[in-house]
Protein backbone atom coordinates (compact mmCIF):
# COMPACT_ATOMS: atom_id res chain seq x y z
CA UNK A 1 0.00 0.00 0.00
CA UNK A 2 1.49 3.32 -0.89
CA UNK A 3 1.26 5.81 1.93
CA UNK A 4 -0.53 9.54 1.11
CA UNK A 5 1.18 12.43 1.33
CA UNK A 6 -0.69 15.94 1.91
CA UNK A 7 0.61 19.59 2.02
CA UNK A 8 -2.58 20.39 3.76
CA UNK A 9 -1.68 22.47 7.24
CA UNK A 10 -2.63 20.35 10.00
CA UNK A 11 -6.01 21.52 11.81
CA UNK A 12 -8.02 22.11 8.42
CA UNK A 13 -9.60 20.65 6.26
CA UNK A 14 -9.12 20.43 2.27
CA UNK A 15 -10.96 23.73 1.82
CA UNK A 16 -8.15 25.65 3.90
CA UNK A 17 -11.36 25.97 6.50
CA UNK A 18 -10.42 26.03 10.27
CA UNK A 19 -12.29 22.31 11.17
CA UNK A 20 -16.18 22.58 12.69
CA UNK A 21 -16.18 22.82 16.22
CA UNK A 22 -16.15 19.37 17.83
CA UNK A 23 -19.50 18.21 18.99
CA UNK A 24 -19.76 18.79 23.39
CA UNK A 25 -20.66 14.75 23.96
CA UNK A 26 -16.79 14.59 23.17
CA UNK A 27 -16.20 17.28 25.68
CA UNK A 28 -17.25 14.84 28.59
CA UNK A 29 -15.24 12.36 27.48
CA UNK A 30 -11.95 14.41 27.79
CA UNK A 31 -12.83 15.47 30.89
CA UNK A 32 -13.84 12.17 32.38
CA UNK A 33 -10.14 11.00 31.06
CA UNK A 34 -8.51 14.02 32.76
CA UNK A 35 -10.28 13.40 35.83
CA UNK A 36 -9.79 10.18 36.25
CA UNK A 37 -6.03 10.82 35.44
CA UNK A 38 -6.17 13.35 37.93
CA UNK A 39 -6.82 11.05 40.63
CA UNK A 40 -5.14 7.96 39.89
CA UNK A 41 -1.14 8.31 40.55
CA UNK A 42 0.56 10.19 42.87
CA UNK A 43 4.17 9.86 41.22
CA UNK A 44 4.54 13.26 39.62
CA UNK A 45 6.20 12.01 36.25
CA UNK A 46 3.09 9.70 35.85
CA UNK A 47 1.08 11.58 37.00
CA UNK A 48 1.78 14.89 34.35
CA UNK A 49 2.43 12.32 31.69
CA UNK A 50 -0.85 11.01 31.74
CA UNK A 51 -2.54 14.46 31.97
CA UNK A 52 -0.36 15.84 29.26
CA UNK A 53 -2.50 13.79 26.92
CA UNK A 54 -5.59 15.84 28.12
CA UNK A 55 -4.42 19.19 27.77
CA UNK A 56 -3.18 22.57 25.76
CA UNK A 57 0.75 22.68 26.08
CA UNK A 58 0.01 25.94 28.20
CA UNK A 59 -1.70 24.22 31.03
CA UNK A 60 0.95 21.08 31.03
CA UNK A 61 3.77 23.34 31.45
CA UNK A 62 1.54 24.79 34.48
CA UNK A 63 0.83 21.25 35.84
CA UNK A 64 4.58 20.62 35.35
CA UNK A 65 4.90 22.50 38.52
CA UNK A 66 2.76 21.33 40.87
CA UNK A 67 2.67 18.38 43.56
CA UNK A 68 0.10 15.61 42.67
CA UNK A 69 0.72 14.63 46.49
CA UNK A 70 -1.53 18.15 47.03
CA UNK A 71 -4.47 16.60 44.93
CA UNK A 72 -7.72 16.32 47.29
CA UNK A 73 -9.58 13.97 45.70
CA UNK A 74 -8.91 10.32 45.34
CA UNK A 75 -12.01 9.43 43.50
CA UNK A 76 -14.23 10.50 40.57
CA UNK A 77 -17.71 10.00 41.80
CA UNK A 78 -19.97 11.23 39.11
CA UNK A 79 -19.60 11.65 35.11
CA UNK A 80 -18.95 15.30 33.63
CA UNK A 81 -21.39 17.69 33.54
CA UNK A 82 -21.55 20.78 31.46
CA UNK A 83 -21.52 23.89 33.90
CA UNK A 84 -21.78 26.51 30.82
CA UNK A 85 -20.50 27.51 27.36
CA UNK A 86 -20.71 25.85 24.02
CA UNK A 87 -18.59 23.99 21.57
CA UNK A 88 -17.78 27.63 19.57
CA UNK A 89 -16.40 29.55 22.75
CA UNK A 90 -15.06 27.04 24.70
CA UNK A 91 -17.05 24.54 27.69
CA UNK A 92 -16.35 24.67 31.31
CA UNK A 93 -16.58 20.97 32.57
CA UNK A 94 -17.49 20.32 36.38
CA UNK A 95 -16.63 16.18 37.28
CA UNK A 96 -17.57 15.56 40.72
CA UNK A 97 -15.32 13.60 43.31
CA UNK A 98 -14.54 12.43 47.07
CA UNK A 99 -13.57 15.60 48.08
CA UNK A 100 -15.01 18.25 45.69
CA UNK A 101 -15.90 19.16 42.21
CA UNK A 102 -13.08 19.38 39.80
CA UNK A 103 -14.17 22.29 37.11
CA UNK A 104 -12.44 22.01 33.59
CA UNK A 105 -12.23 25.03 31.23
CA UNK A 106 -12.37 23.00 28.00
CA UNK A 107 -10.99 24.72 24.56
CA UNK A 108 -11.71 23.68 21.14
CA UNK A 109 -8.18 22.93 19.33
CA UNK A 110 -8.01 21.77 15.85
CA UNK A 111 -11.10 20.02 15.86
CA UNK A 112 -11.06 18.29 19.25
CA UNK A 113 -11.33 18.90 22.58
CA UNK A 114 -8.67 19.75 25.39
CA UNK A 115 -8.80 20.62 29.03
CA UNK A 116 -7.53 24.22 29.14
CA UNK A 117 -7.84 25.36 32.83
CA UNK A 118 -8.27 23.65 35.87
CA UNK A 119 -10.06 24.49 39.38
CA UNK A 120 -11.02 22.60 42.26
CA UNK A 121 -14.36 23.23 44.75
CA UNK A 122 -13.81 21.72 47.70
CA UNK A 123 -16.98 19.94 48.89
CA UNK A 124 -18.47 21.84 52.27
CA UNK A 125 -17.45 20.23 55.86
Amino acid sequence: MTPVITAEQPGHDHGGRPPAAPAEGSAAAVAAGFAADWVADRDPVTWLQRLQAWCEPGLAQALATADPANVPASAVTGPPTKVDGSAEEGLRMRVDTDAGSLVLTMAATDGHWLVSGVDFVRRAS
